[in-house]
């Protein structure tokens, strides 16, 4: 008998706080938690919304939708439109953080250095610092480096049979400051370098 009139008396307030609770869900849906209702907009209103009346004239001067678009095009605007262009900016030293302290040097004849002094746990397996000797071309917008030696040697070997040689990579963004580019395995970040201006 005391089981019964528990689960009675259970099932009772159950059932009030379910009825409570469909109230309260109930008056937050039209009530807005406690705000003044929003009126409903009526298809009249939608349709004068647009009419042409309510068209802003035009007067010459640039509306926040055509900012919106110059915005959107601007992404477009990040890399200079020719490869030659390209590779004027890109020539010189650049710096990133990636497993470690990564400076690379661009020269004109289509070579490059990169040596990283790496941070563990990368130092055990390739020690604390590498050189890195790259051939690079540049072309259609993507920036393609391939390994042609480094030091140590036996390290640099390790590095190429685990990652490969040779890295192709999109160029997202190029100026004066920033190298940003795209790297090909899914799922990592891309690599943003920083122009190094002094020493």
């Amino acid at each position: 008998m005391c089981k019964r009139e528990t689960l009675s008396f259970a099932g009772k307030a159950l059932g009030r706080l379910t009825i409570l609770g469909g109230v309260c869900m109930l008056t937050a849906l039209l009530s807005g938690c406690g705000k003044e209702p929003v009126a409903a907009s009526t298809p009249t209103a939608s349709i004068s919304a647009f009419s042409p009346e309510s068209l802003p004239k035009s007067t010459g001067e640039p509306t926040e939708t055509t900012t919106a678009v110059k915005s959107a095009d601007s992404s477009a605007e990040k890399v200079p439109a020719t490869d030659e262009e390209r590779c004027k900016l890109l020539i010189g030293k650049w710096t990133q953080q990636r497993t470690g302290t990564r400076n690379l040097t661009v020269r004109e004849d289509g070579t490059a250095t990169m040596t990283v002094d790496l941070t563990s746990p990368y130092r055990f397996v390739f020690g604390n610092k590498l050189t890195v000797e790259i051939a690079w071309t540049l072309k259609d917008g993507r920036l393609i480096f391939e390994t042609t030696g480094g030091k140590p040697s036996v390290k640099v070997d390790v590095l190429t049979k685990m990652f490969g040689n040779k890295r192709d990579q999109p160029i997202l963004e190029l100026s004066s400051t920033r190298l940003l580019l795209k790297d090909a395995d899914k799922g990592e970040p891309d690599h943003d370098w920083s122009r190094v201006t002094s020493e």
